[in-house]
């Protein structure tokens, strides 16, 4: 199976195999794949994405899974890994590290949240 991985910039969005996309981008083919893992931009501006076959290791990480960070005194944040990072000040590896072994971050406890926390949470916003 091949692997297809898409490109997004400005609104444009292209998708195709690890070369196509390299080619597209103007990087080697190894770099779209570890752009992929790492969620990163390119400094042109291109973000990658892998499209089919989500990794064991993405599963792992819970690439995708929606997350909730707790604080006592603070209000819950609900969203993706990158995006509790982004609001907490930390990367998204030192976020997911919180995650998989279970530790607490200058008071913050990030956990996967269940249907009924994503519930309450958008029940919110309405």
């Amino acid at each position: 199976m091949e692997v297809l991985y898409q490109a997004e910039r400005d609104g444009v969005l292209r998708q195709g195999n690890r070369q196509q996309i390299a080619d597209l981008v103007g990087v080697c083919a190894d770099y779209v794949a570890r752009l992929a893992r790492c969620q990163t931009k390119t400094k042109s501006g291109w973000e990658i994405t892998r499209c089919s076959g989500a990794s064991h290791r993405n599963q792992m990480l819970g690439v995708g899974a929606t997350y909730i960070a707790r604080k006592r005194g603070d209000d819950p944040i609900l969203g993706k890994t990158e995006e509790i990072a982004l609001l907490l000040g930390i990367s998204v590896t030192w976020a997911r590290t919180i995650i998989k072994e279970g530790r607490v971050w200058n008071g913050w406890v990030i956990t996967e949240a269940t249907e009924q926390e994503i519930a309450e949470m958008e029940a919110q916003w309405k």
